[in-house]
């Protein structure tokens, strides 16, 4: 029932009392009871009032902010990260849409950030892990299109804290593993492949031998060659990745694997082999790792990381007088499988 409508219905009450003494005091009481709704009521309109005044101020205030954002686009920002110094722009820092660290410098927020004596933006982060994440991005936005920036090498260390800190400022998107959509293993008749020829499988198929070789086709022609691959599968006997010299049909099971052919594999026990010497890295990989493998024509650099932490890496003098060509993965037991990532 509406407040008039109550109002109404005692008034009524009140002029039909017959006793002038019971009717006087209903009086007071309802002339009281009035006052006190009035002064309620203008309570609750004037802190409503104050509301929606500081609800219009908080907006003047963030468009205000917002009008000015365009210009400072390309300010420098200075940042204490856990006691070093990284000057970094602006809109280095608001690259990835979306992200917490872009929120934290589109201009809404930036006031209410700590800072340290000196006024600059301090970060309770390990400044190794946000550097790392500040160099990638900027690394992104010098990158050629055609050839996305491999995510950093992070030290088995910091790789727990360096991931969690990814997240925290939600930049999963640009440290995500992305599938290498341009290469697929080529079809050799002897091991399975999916149809987008991104997985490979030892099935058995019609050979002597249980070990084969696969090839990665696709690789751009450039002086860097780079891929990797997950271990979906070890069935026994050693998965192999890495790189060969030669590609020919000489042998069906391991093609241009002669004498002559300078080759490099990274096998799962950890053991790196390169034209037949052998030696240990200290790490191997097991089913669900990813294993990536680099090789610089320019510097014969050989690289082999392990879920993003890298494991060999030292120029080599590829056997012959050859050089490294072509990427592929030794399958060396029936079920073994790997897939491009």
């Amino acid at each position: 029932m509406e407040v008039r409508s109550v109002t109404n219905c005692l008034q009524e009450f009140i002029d039909q009392c017959e006793n002038d003494a019971f009717k006087e005091q209903c009086e007071q009481e309802f002339k009281d009871f009035r006052e006190q709704l009035e002064q309620s009521t203008q309570q609750t309109l004037e802190n409503e009032r104050k509301i929606l005044q500081e609800r219009r101020q908080a907006l003047d205030d963030e468009i205000a902010s917002m009008q000015k954002l365009p210009a400072r686009q390309n300010d420098v920002v200075s940042v204490n990260c856990g006691g070093k110094k990284l000057m970094v722009k602006r809109s280095t820092l608001c690259t990835v849409e979306g992200s917490v660290l872009a929120s934290m410098f589109s201009g809404r927020w930036e006031d209410s950030l700590e800072k340290d004596v000196k006024g600059n933006v301090f970060f309770d982060f390990n400044p190794d892990c946000f550097e790392r994440i500040v160099n990638h991005i900027r690394l992104r936005l010098i990158e050629d299109p055609a050839k996305a920036s491999p995510a950093p090498e992070i030290p088995s260390h910091l790789r727990t804290e360096f991931h969690a800190l990814v997240q925290y400022l939600g930049l999963e998107a640009i440290f995500a593993a992305k599938p290498s959509s341009s290469l697929r293993f080529q079809q050799n008749g002897f091991f399975a492949l999916t149809e987008d020829g991104t997985t490979v499988t030892n099935d058995g198929g019609a050979r002597e031998s249980a070990q084969a070789i696969s090839f990665v086709e696709g690789m751009p022609a450039t002086d860097v060659m780079e891929f990797s691959v997950r271990v979906l599968k070890i069935a026994g006997g050693p998965v192999g990745v890495g790189f060969m010299s030669e590609k020919s049909t000489a042998n069906p099971y391991h093609p241009g694997y002669d004498k002559y052919t300078a080759r490099a594999w990274f096998y799962h026990s950890g053991h790196i082999k390169l034209d037949g010497r052998d030696s240990h890295t200290g790490t191997s990989y097991a089913v669900g790792d990813v294993v990536k493998c680099s090789f610089v024509a320019s510097t014969r650099l050989l690289s082999f990381s392990v879920n993003d932490s890298c494991v060999y890496s030292k120029n080599v003098n590829c056997g012959h007088g050859k050089i490294f060509k072509y990427p592929c993965v030794k399958l060396s037991d029936y079920g073994d499988s790997v897939k491009l990532v």
